[in-house]
């Protein structure tokens, strides 16, 4: 497969298949959000009820986190583990996520869902598994910036380590050794997406990415409805940098 020097992003495993389940992940403030907004946008449902956090948008998402599968992934002794253990993954978990998925299943020929810390779900358990054809999209962001980020969202937390470098920035480190760990040894369909090349020339860029999210997802769109998708990216964006 030939690759663009423009290309924002890099099919590691080629997608198969008519009914499948995308998988964002990749690091907190790591740009999952324009990755989960494309997908949305482009016609795949990624969650019933958003998470918005401070912000709310009447008319479109922010960063697509469904609700339910937040609750049931987010574990922070995993996060801060250095290695996670199983007994971060409870049966019970498991139980409620094969539950929700086989709903989804069953309302959704495609479907999925974004949550930051997906690889470190699918790179150490068997959640893919109860997936019908998993693809995953992983975007990768310079981890200085994104320790910055994290640090300037912590500025008003009491607990000094909140506040530390070294610590933030190890946290990001552990959050890109896991994101490898799934794009390397994750056998199934995977797009590796940078998120500086992706904003790199603005529109431009942003216009390149859809187009391959949407090829990689099997989706044939007109340059009216890639237009359209840009157009909803940027709006988003600029309701959110307001």
């Amino acid at each position: 497969m030939a690759v663009s020097r423009t290309q924002p992003g890099l099919v590691i495993r080629p997608p198969h298949g008519d009914e499948y389940t995308v998988v964002v992940q990749g690091a907190f403030r790591g740009g999952t959000s324009i990755i989960a907004q494309i997908v949305q946008f482009l016609g795949i449902p990624l969650g019933e009820r958003f998470c918005y956090g401070d912000e709310i948008e009447a008319s479109e998402y922010l960063n697509v986190e469904d609700v339910e599968f937040q609750q049931l992934l987010h574990n922070t002794d995993m996060l801060i583990a250095e290695r996670p253990d199983p007994e971060h993954f409870p049966v019970a978990k498991f139980e409620a996520l094969e539950a929700l998925i086989a709903r989804r299943n069953a309302k959704y020929p495609c479907w999925g869902w974004k949550y930051p810390a997906n690889a470190f779900w699918t790179a150490n358990t068997h959640l893919l598994g109860l997936l019908r054809n998993p693809r995953l999209i992983s975007i990768f962001r310079d981890p200085v910036a994104v320790a910055t980020h994290e640090l300037e969202l912590r500025a008003n937390e009491p607990d000094p380590a909140a506040h530390c470098p070294l610590v933030t920035f190890q946290f990001v480190e552990r959050e890109y050794e896991m994101l490898r760990k799934s794009v390397t040894e994750v056998d199934c369909p995977h797009l590796v997406v940078s998120y500086e090349r992706a904003l790199a020339k603005k529109d431009q860029s942003l216009r390149l990415l859809i187009e391959q999210v949407a090829g990689f997802l099997g989706l044939q769109k007109s340059p009216l409805e890639i237009a359209q998708v840009l157009a909803r990216v940027l709006s988003v964006k600029q309701s959110k940098a307001a």
